[in-house]
């Protein structure tokens, strides 16, 4: 970006003369695609990921349920304080 401003201002009145500076413009110009290109590949990904979430959301929830369910298993009966080393 400094490149091209500094072109810019050294080029005078011939800017579009100026094949440094329109190399630099074609340049950021193919760096910009690039970049739209990645962040709508991002942003598909970060919807599959979500997508992902939203399926494993509910056994996640159950998974906890069923752990503290263990765990306060030894409250009922000593016998059971050893039950989250086996779970």
């Amino acid at each position: 970006m400094n490149d091209i401003l500094d072109t810019l201002i050294n080029s005078g009145d011939q800017i579009l003369e100026s094949d440094n500076l329109v190399q630099k413009l074609e340049d950021s110009k193919k760096v910009t695609e690039d970049i739209g290109i990645k962040l709508m590949i991002a942003q598909q990904v970060e919807q599959r990921i979500e997508d992902s979430r939203r399926i494993f959301k509910p056994v996640a929830s159950q998974g906890v349920r069923l752990y503290f369910a263990v765990q306060d298993l030894a409250i009922l009966d000593p016998m059971y304080k050893f039950s989250m080393k086996w779970f």
